[in-house]
Formats: C-alpha cells, sequence, structure tokens
C-alpha cells in the first residue's frame, strides 16, 4: 500500500496541536474519536504523547490501520498510558504486542477491529499475563469464533 499524501498544511496544524500537548503538564486525556488521523497522524503525534502526561487516548473511528496500531503501540512503550480506546480504527494485525511492554495499560479497547482469533490469541498472551495491570479489555466485534 503506497503512502497518503498528508498536504503540509495538515501536517502544521498537526505539529500545532501536539505540540501544544507538551506544554500542557496538566493533560491526562485526548480524545480524537471520529477524525482521519491516520498512520502518518500517529507518526507524529507519538513522540507528543511520550513527552506528555497523558494516561487517557481515544481515538476511535479514526483510521490509523495496523501501520497506526504499531507506531502507536511501540512509540508508547515503557509510557504512562493507561486507557487506550482504538475501536473501529480499521486494525486487523496487532502482533506488535510481541514485542511490546505497556506497564501501566489498564483498559484496553479493540472493538470492531478485524483481528479475528490470532489477534485475540495475541492480546491474551501479552497483556493478561501475571504481571499486567489490565482490567478491562473490548474485543466486541472482532471477528473472534469457533474455528
Amino acid at each position: 500500500a503506497g503512502r497518503r499524501y498528508i498536504p503540509d498544511k495538515m501536517l502544521a496544524n498537526m505539529f500545532g496541536i501536539f505540540g501544544s500537548v507538551i506544554w500542557t503538564s496538566s493533560m491526562i486525556k485526548l480524545t480524537f474519536g471520529g477524525n482521519s488521523i491516520g498512520s502518518e497522524g500517529i507518526r507524529i503525534m507519538t513522540p507528543f504523547l511520550r513527552a506528555s502526561g497523558v494516561r487517557r487516548l481515544w481515538m476511535s473511528g479514526s483510521p490509523i490501520g495496523s501501520e497506526g496500531f504499531r507506531l502507536l503501540i511501540n512509540g508508547l512503550e515503557g509510557g504512562n498510558l493507561a486507557h487506550l480506546r482504538l475501536g473501529d480504527c480499521g486494525i486487523e494485525d496487532v502482533s506488535c504486542l510481541d514485542d511490546c511492554d505497556i506497564p501501566n495499560l489498564t483498559q484496553l479497547t479493540l472493538e470492531s477491529n478485524a483481528i479475528g482469533n490470532e489477534g485475540a490469541m495475541c492480546v491474551a498472551n501479552n497483556l493478561l499475563g501475571s504481571s499486567s495491570k489490565l482490567n478491562r479489555l473490548c474485543l466486541k466485534s472482532c471477528g473472534i469464533g469457533d474455528e
């Protein structure tokens, strides 16, 4: 799949939005659901999120896809993120969870993403271990079945 072109004005706006997050140390929750932020937006957003004190990120309905999910998870590894809502984001592959550590994650929503049985097993194997703090997991409408 080719990269989508993002106009310079849009990139400048995203830098402006996410740059402001760094300077707002009291910011604990960001909600960007239903926007058109894709993997390029995630690439821009992640360093700002890592530098901020954001503990809740809600992006349900944004088309980040599997690549955006991978960038987000890898970029937030070891951080303070506690709640991550990514329902209906076009995510099909969550295998990046095999190589990550998000120690403070307590809530994860992946509903309405086609991760299937393999993705559900990946989530279970990586986020539900004895050291996990995860206490809420939503995999509604993810294509999980008997076979």
